[in-house]
């Protein structure tokens, strides 16, 4: 079980605010949630990820990811926001999956930039993903056109 508070008094009082609602996005095994308190913590967490992913002993390029960099283990990063964001996709986790504990494979962050993209992949060692979106990307270019940067799920056995 996860508690439903939280420890650093410079962040949100609660992992799961009281009222906090997540959907089933079309009816897929995905859920999506929107915490109203992201401007608390995500500027640090995106500074972090950011700083950490300059440090090469701690980020490196990816395999079919083109371009992008990822962070590890997320746990051992000194950032309370991270803990935060850890936290709450673990009760999601509980709240959208069912009761009891959920192991947690691995943690990362990617950093993707311009002209950087994923393939459609899966993680077949995983029951379930948290995707946290610091940035969704640009839709359109300076001069208006289509920019593709939209995030997206696929199935990637297509």
């Amino acid at each position: 079980m996860i508690s439903d508070t939280q420890a650093d008094a410079s962040l949100p009082a609660e992992v799961w605010p009281a009222g906090q609602k997540y959907t089933r996005w079309k009816g897929e095994s995905v859920f999506l949630t929107h915490f109203r308190d992201t401007a608390a913590y995500h500027p640090a967490l995106r500074e972090t990820i950011l700083r950490l992913a300059q440090d090469t002993t701690l980020a490196a390029p990816f395999d079919g990811m083109v371009g992008s960099r990822k962070v590890f283990d997320i746990e051992t990063w000194d950032c309370p926001a991270a803990q935060l964001l850890h936290r709450r996709a673990l009760k999601l986790f509980e709240l959208a999956l069912g009761p009891g504990p959920a192991e947690v494979d691995l943690t990362w962050a990617t950093l993707y930039r311009a002209g950087d993209h994923c393939m459609a992949h899966s993680h077949p060692r995983a029951f379930a993903s948290l995707v946290y979106v610091l940035d969704p990307g640009d839709t359109q270019t300076p001069e208006g056109k289509e920019a593709g940067g939209d995030f997206l799920f696929a199935d990637p056995r297509m």
